[in-house]
């Protein structure tokens, strides 16, 4: 999914922005902040790869309807002495 670290940032700073934390606590946060955009957008794309109208928002082949092959006939050729 391109882009999909976006939606996890996005989030962070939504939840950030309700918090009333000092610079440093913001620096001692930055790990944190790092894995959870890492582990948000992992769950997206796995999301998107397993439920199948958002399988083609990450690159997976959609599944297409069978189609019949038609019978093989066996042609049995015969040789002229």
């Amino acid at each position: 999914m391109y882009l999909n670290q976006i939606i996890g940032l996005t989030t962070l700073e939504a939840i950030l922005s309700h918090l009333t934390l000092a610079d440093w606590q913001l620096a001692l946060l930055i790990p944190v902040g790092y894995g959870f955009v890492l582990v948000y957008s992992f769950a997206l794309a796995w999301f998107c790869y397993k439920v199948a109208p958002f399988g083609i928002l990450v690159g997976r082949p959609q599944k297409r309807h069978r189609t019949r092959i038609a019978p093989v006939t066996a042609v049995q050729e015969t040789k002229s002495n």
